[in-house]
């Protein structure tokens, strides 16, 4: 023992002198450690080619193993990993981690069983251990250590001498979305919409993401989030975008807000927004300097909250979204975004092409889908007030979408039963998905159009004075009530 402890000095003395880094590369496995067939959980020694020891265990769930994707799997709760007992002070460890990994793993490093640092949450990305000055001694066993019920993904670890800096950011390495291309993988988050709103951002070509909560000359109570991808933090990240709003309440910091959260975390934090525009025109200002270094080496999303009320319901337009020391974190191609428009309604035919496609696409989007009901499984009106039925190109297809508990026209509930029959066409709109192996259009879709009528909710009394609206005998009518009409050319029903 004495022996390889010495052989140990020498080799670290040779490879650590002169202040470098030292640097253990998990990326390969030139250490031995079984993959997970063979995974361990009791303490083991493992030496790589450089003649550096570590000793790994693993928790009674989990252990340890190697991943050949490049990386040392360690879990969880009571799971460490001891490094060697250097020949210098040491200042900082910085654990790597791997993108797709647990965003909620807790992990410190310690001595004996003393924490020496500030405990990092995450193991997505880097968690940067500044060691206390009492525990910098050369000499010292720094072990890592897991203390929360989930798995560190460690792909290298890097321990800094004091007084060594770490290399700094490249200059260059930047995250960006002008928003005004596509959504790509932003996604939004409804907290409150109400059933008269299907939706409450929306992206452009002219205005990047728009956040809106007025329709049907009424303002909406809402509060709903624009979430950006994950963004991979570094030294010094700072964050920028250009904005605009209008109509919204004198003090607009209370209504649109900038949130951070870690990736796929729920808690958020609220960060300032330097600057607005004064509501008055629709012109961009920038939103001048966010400082985001409070999340250095974190893996993070921004989460622009948009809220309304009766009284004022703002517009809100976003684009040009820039984080500088930082870049997008892994997340596989980009969705398509299948969003169409009733004039533009699939047919069941291409519906079950994007299902069958579905990872290609953003499945959470609503669309317009038309076909001709073939059957109808159910309409209980007494109870569930929806119905479940399939569609088809035609009233005898044989390839058919189900149509899972739907509303009937406008959203409203089915109060009749035969307010639909077989042959009757369509036109559907909810988000398209594949249950079990069914093709379908998910609950909670409506129809928008029955037989080619298409409701309208209500018609206020100025909206009459422009319309021209006619009976279906062709009379000129002042007044609508329930029933169906000609307006300015269109069947529309009241």
């Amino acid at each position: 023992m004495k022996k390889l402890l010495l052989s140990l000095f020498a080799v670290l003395t040779a490879s650590f002198a002169m202040g470098q880094t030292v640097t253990l590369d998990f990326t390969t496995n030139d250490w031995g450690i079984p993959e997970k067939d063979g995974k361990l959980v009791e303490a083991n020694t493992f030496t790589n080619a450089n003649g550096v020891v570590i000793t790994l265990t693993g928790s009674t769930d989990a252990g340890y193993y190697f991943n050949p994707d490049g990386y040392l799997m360690l879990g969880k709760s009571g799971a460490s990993l001891s490094l060697p007992a250097f020949d210098f002070d040491t200042e900082k460890i910085i654990v790597y981690g791997k993108a797709g990994a647990s965003a909620a793993t807790i992990s410190n490093i310690y001595v004996g069983d003393d924490a020496v640092s500030t405990e990092a949450k995450g193991s997505q990305t880097s968690n940067t251990f500044e060691i206390a000055e009492a525990y910098q001694a050369a000499g010292s066993v720094y072990t890592l250590k897991i203390s929360s019920k989930h798995n560190l993904q460690i792909t290298k670890i890097e321990v800094y001498k004091v007084g060594e800096e770490v290399d700094p950011t490249p200059a260059g390495d930047n995250f960006e979305a002008a928003l005004t291309d596509a959504q790509g993988n932003w996604t939004f988050e409804d907290v409150v919409i109400p059933e008269d709103l299907s939706y409450i951002w929306s992206q452009s070509s002219t205005y990047g993401m728009k956040a809106s909560a007025f329709a049907n000359n009424t303002k909406y109570v809402t509060d709903s989030y624009l979430v950006s991808p994950a963004i991979v933090l570094q030294e010094n990240s700072v964050l920028t975008f250009d904005h605009a709003w209008r109509f919204g309440a004198e003090d607009i910091a209370t209504q649109l807000t900038l949130w951070v959260r870690e990736a796929n975390a729920t808690e958020k934090t609220q960060v300032t927004i330097p600057n607005y525009s004064d509501g008055t025109s629709w012109s961009y200002v920038s939103s001048s300097e966010i400082d985001l270094s409070a999340y250095a080496g974190k893996t993070i999303q921004l989460c622009f909250r948009y809220t309304s009320n009766e009284e004022y319901a703002a517009t809100w337009e976003i684009k040009n979204v820039k984080v500088t020391n930082a870049k997008a974190a892994e997340e596989g191609p980009v969705l398509k975004d299948p969003t169409n428009t009733p004039e533009t309604a699939y047919s069941v035919a291409e519906a079950i092409n994007i299902i069958s496609n579905k990872d290609g696409y953003d499945m959470s989007k609503k669309v317009y889908t038309k076909g001709v009901i073939t059957s109808i499984k159910s309409i209980d009106v007494s109870q569930y007030v929806r119905a479940q039925y399939y569609i088809g190109e035609t009233v005898d297809a044989e390839t058919t979408l189900y149509v899972y508990n739907g509303y009937y026209l406008n959203g409203q509930d089915f109060t009749d039963n035969e307010q639909i029959k077989v042959g009757d066409e369509v036109i559907v709109y909810g988000m398209l998905t594949l249950y079990n192996t069914t093709p379908e259009i998910d609950q909670n879709n409506y129809i928008y159009s029955l037989n080619g009528e298409t409701p309208v909710q209500s018609i206020s009394a100025d909206v009459r004075k422009e319309q021209v609206i006619f009976d279906l005998s062709g009379r000129r009518v002042e007044k609508a009530v329930k029933g169906v009409y000609i307006v300015n050319g269109k069947k529309v029903v009241f």
